[in-house]
């Protein structure tokens, strides 16, 4: 149940819309995060918290209107991916619902289920809350407060997003692009830079050490991650499928098997 603001812990995001798409009946919208969206923990009691800028996208798909012009949304494929190397580049995923009522008093209201790096679920939520603009300009407050006993604590999520096609997503380190990391990629590499070689699909994806250019130092990274317990791939990884926290000169032309 979706409930009024609590406590200190807020989930801030900004959904910034183009009002037709958000009125496309059950079509399935992508929205794409854009900059100033950034991700933020605080705790009085923990060593460090998670602080970045944040990218990634959700789909809203509308659903049939409720009595006095409430239209719910339920929020899908939420996929999110934090730009901070410390804390590994945390990943949330999940779900949600979004409602919104334009006649009368309007408000709206958010609820997401979210996991960090395939955990289930952290329930954030806005309550029921006033329209402080009109589409395609939407805001809205979410929290979660994860406090205990007398220690408090509790994240910021700011969003700003628009409709659109999402980036591509990918592994970092599958040079090859056949969807797994292994010795085919340091390999790969080393062909392209030295020998003359096909060129990665996804430079972005090549870049394994993520220091936004390629050299011998990239087949080396993946040859320590996979054979000498070196540091895996920065954000998004080497496991799953993602988004580049950060943005990139490289690209992704062909994306990787996903």
């Amino acid at each position: 149940m979706l409930r009024p603001k609590l406590g200190v812990f807020a989930l801030l995001a900004v959904l910034v819309a183009d009002s037709t798409a958000l009125a496309q009946g059950d079509e399935a919208v992508t929205y794409v995060l854009q900059d100033g969206s950034y991700y933020m923990t605080e705790c009085q009691c923990c060593i460090f918290g998670v602080f970045g800028p944040v990218v990634g996208s959700f789909v809203l798909v509308r659903e049939e209107g409720s009595p006095g012009g409430k239209v719910t949304y339920r929020v899908e494929d939420v996929d999110l991916v934090v730009d901070d190397a410390f804390s590994g580049d945390p990943r949330y995923t999940g779900t949600g619902v979004y409602r919104q009522r334009m006649q009368g008093l309007k408000n709206h209201e958010m609820e997401l289920f979210l996991g960090r790096d395939g955990a289930c679920c952290l329930e954030y939520e806005s309550g029921i809350v006033g329209l402080n603009t009109e589409l395609p300009a939407l805001e809205i407050d979410l929290r979660f407060d994860w406090s205990w006993r007398s220690c408090k604590a509790y994240s910021d999520l700011r969003i700003v997003a628009e409709a659109g096609t999402p980036p591509p997503r990918f592994r970092r380190g599958d040079a090859d692009g056949n969807g797994t990391l292994d010795l085919t990629d340091p390999i790969f590499l080393l062909l392209w830079l030295f020998v003359g070689g096909d060129e990665p699909g996804c430079l972005d994806a090549a870049d394994s050490n993520r220091d936004g250019h390629h050299d011998l130092s990239d087949a080396v990274h993946l040859l320590l991650y996979l054979f000498h317990g070196g540091s895996a791939p920065l954000g998004p990884g080497p496991e799953r499928c993602g988004y580049a926290p950060r943005s990139s000169p490289l690209g992704c032309g062909l994306p990787p098997a996903c």
